[in-house]
């Protein structure tokens, strides 16, 4: 027969056990959340290029009024086209600051941003801005230099290569 003792040990090894079953229920939704709200992260971020930066984006590309331009052929920006370049280099700064921070890491940006970005950099207007102001950008060639490296290593196409503005510390004193 069952005395209160027994009934009691088997009352607290169920209880331990349901709490168990608890917290393995709590971990996975936490995970299910957090996997849920870094997709939702990324989703603002491209909603966010492409409302604020898709026109700018559409200049750099190849048949776009900024695309790949050399030094002979690049004409002198207007302080409008100025500042929208600024801004549009600027977001891909705020992603550093976001990979810094450990909020996001660069297999993902490298996904969804790579060629966005390299047509940019690699892009004699982006340089002729960047060049007098280096101290400024900071982010944006730790950024870039990282990135690349990743290309490279993983053997991917790194965009407008051909017109690369080298962004090292020699190059742009």
């Amino acid at each position: 027969m069952l005395n209160w003792t027994m009934i009691g040990a088997i009352g607290q090894t169920v209880a331990a056990l349901t709490t168990i079953l608890v917290l393995i229920f709590l971990a996975l939704q936490i995970r299910s959340g957090t996997k849920i709200a870094r997709a939702d992260f990324i989703f603002r971020l491209e909603g966010e290029f492409q409302a604020r930066h898709v026109k700018t984006y559409q200049k750099f590309r190849p048949e776009g009024s900024w695309g790949k331009t050399s030094t002979k052929t690049a004409k002198k920006l207007t302080e409008e086209e100025i500042v929208e370049l600024q801004h549009y280099i600027s977001f891909f700064e705020n992603l550093q600051a976001l990979r810094s921070d450990g909020l996001i890491n660069l297999k993902i940006i490298n996904k969804r941003f790579a060629y966005r970005f390299f047509i940019a950099m690699h892009n004699q207007y982006t340089y002729d801005i960047i060049r007098p102001n280096k101290n400024y950008w900071e982010l944006l060639f730790l950024l870039y230099n990282d990135w690349k490296n990743l290309r490279e290593k993983n053997g991917e196409i790194i965009p407008n290569s051909e017109f690369s503005c080298e962004y090292t510390s020699n190059n742009l004193a």
